[in-house]
């Protein structure tokens, strides 16, 4: 009787240990694939939060032919130019937007801007006290801009603003150079008959080819780009009418999105990333100092 008392007791052993076996194996299995799980569900969360990232839509207001600085390629219907590209390597640097551009003339870009409409104004915009009063200027520039006289080529009568007086001229509407010239005209009493129109430069040439206006106001790299891109011969005279820098325009209450625009903007300087795209567009590097 003790012997198979012993033999049961040694049988129901080593069936407990198999059973525990069994259940510590189960545990262990039960242990990985929770341990599987959890990061299965960490990996989806950083996945799906990676493509929650760029969530609020930016509508940028640009021109659909102020060619090489915005522009609407009519190869690709995709919006180019300096500016453009300018804003689309800021956009880059901003994962949390996703920039859309949209064509609008100067006037209505502007009026589009006040309303709300879109975001961010681009397309060579200048400081004036005007504009400042109603926009919220970048501060940083990215480029220099200093809007000068222009005549034909074989023009000789036209030497300065001074030479102006009585004669048309051609300006952009609501651009710098018009808020200039006008103030020009009230300051000096001068007589000149300011034209306005688009930044469209084959209107501008063929009226000053026909003698409808006898100057237009233009920065000095846009005339190189022109004169080689048309063929045409233009020439810059005089003293620049003002110096200064072109700026992204914000509506005055979206601060957010102007500091972070000037931030990646920032960097893009810094790392040579705004010379390369200036270079690449304008053929020189045309961008501020500071």
């Amino acid at each position: 009787m003790k012997t198979r008392g012993r033999k049961g007791t040694i049988g129901t052993i080593l069936i407990c240990s198999m059973l525990l076996g069994i259940i510590t194996g189960c545990g262990a299995s039960d242990e990985d694939s929770s341990v599987d799980v959890s990061t299965e569900e960490v990996t989806t969360s950083q996945d799906e939060t990676e493509a929650e990232v760029k969530t609020e839509t930016i509508i940028v207001g640009t021109s659909t032919s102020y060619m090489p600085y915005c522009y609407l390629d009519s190869d690709t219907n995709e919006f180019t130019g300096y500016d453009v590209e300018v804003l689309k390597a800021v956009d880059e640097l901003l994962p949390q937007y996703e920039f859309e551009f949209q064509g609008y003339d100067t006037t209505e870009r502007l009026m589009a801007l006040e309303s709300d409409k879109i975001d961010i104004a681009a397309g060579q915009f200048e400081k004036n006290e005007e504009r400042e009063e109603k926009y919220l200027f970048s501060t940083v520039g990215y480029t220099n801009a200093s809007s000068q006289i222009v005549v034909a080529g074989d023009n000789t009568t036209i030497n300065s603003i001074d030479d102006l007086s009585g004669k048309s001229v051609y300006v952009i509407s609501n651009s710098n150079a018009s808020y200039q010239m006008e103030k020009y005209n009230t300051d000096n009493d001068a007589n000149i008959d300011l034209v306005y129109g688009e930044n469209n430069f084959e209107v501008i040439n063929t009226m000053l080819e026909n003698g409808s206006i006898d100057a237009y106001i233009q920065t000095a790299r846009t005339v190189a780009l022109n004169n080689e891109a048309y063929g045409t011969d233009h020439k810059v005279v005089g003293d620049p009418i003002m110096a200064s820098e072109t700026y992204f325009l914000f509506n005055k209450s979206n601060t957010a999105l102007q500091e972070e625009v000037d931030g990646a903007l920032t960097e893009l300087k810094e790392s040579g990333k705004l010379a390369e795209i200036c270079i690449e567009w304008l053929g020189q590097d045309f961008t501020p100092e500071n």
